[in-house]
C-alpha cells in the first residue's frame, strides 16, 4: 500500500490527512498549536503509517516561514518531506466539485496532489537555510 500524507500549515496550527493509493482516508487530524510536542505526535503517526506501507510520501505547501519548524522536525526524524508550490496545490483545490474549503480539506488536497504528481520534483530547503536567515 502506498501512503500519501498532506500537511496544511498555518501560523499557529497545522492539519494533516493521510490517504492510500485508492483515495481511502487513513487518518486526519488538526493540531491547534505548533509545538515540538505536537510535531512529535505527528512523527509517531507517520512511523505507524510508514510501517504499514510500501511507499510513503509526505508533502506540505510552502507557507512563507510557517512550515519551516515542522519541516525541520520531520527531516531531523528522517522523513523525506516535499515542499509544494502553493499555486499548483490551489489549482487542485479549485478542481473540487464542492467549492467549500477548510484546513482539513486543504490537507487532503495536498495528499491528493502528492498522489497525482508523484513523479514531479519539488523544492527542498537547503541545509544551510536557517544559517542564511540569521546572517543579516
Amino acid at each position: 500500500m502506498k501512503v500519501y500524507l498532506g500537511i496544511d500549515m498555518a501560523k499557529d496550527k497545522f492539519d494533516y490527512c493521510a490517504m492510500d493509493d485508492t483515495f481511502n482516508i487513513l487518518c486526519r487530524g488538526s493540531n491547534k498549536k505548533n509545538s515540538n510536542e505536537r510535531f512529535r505526535e505527528l512523527s509517531d503517526i507517520i512511523r505507524v503509517l510508514r510501517s504499514k506501507s510500501t511507499l510513503m510520501k509526505i508533502g506540505m505547501e510552502s507557507t512563507g516561514i510557517y512550515h519551516i519548524p515542522l519541516y525541520n522536525h520531520l527531516i531531523t526524524d528522517g522523513f523525506p518531506v516535499r515542499i509544494l508550490n502553493g499555486l499548483e496545490v490551489r489549482g487542485m483545490k479549485k478542481s473540487r466539485v464542492r467549492k467549500t474549503t477548510n484546513d482539513t480539506i486543504d490537507a487532503e488536497s495536498v495528499a491528493r496532489y502528492l498522489m497525482i504528481r508523484e513523479d514531479k520534483e519539488t523544492f527542498q530547503i537547503p541545509d544551510n537555510f536557517m544559517n542564511l536567515r540569521g546572517s543579516s
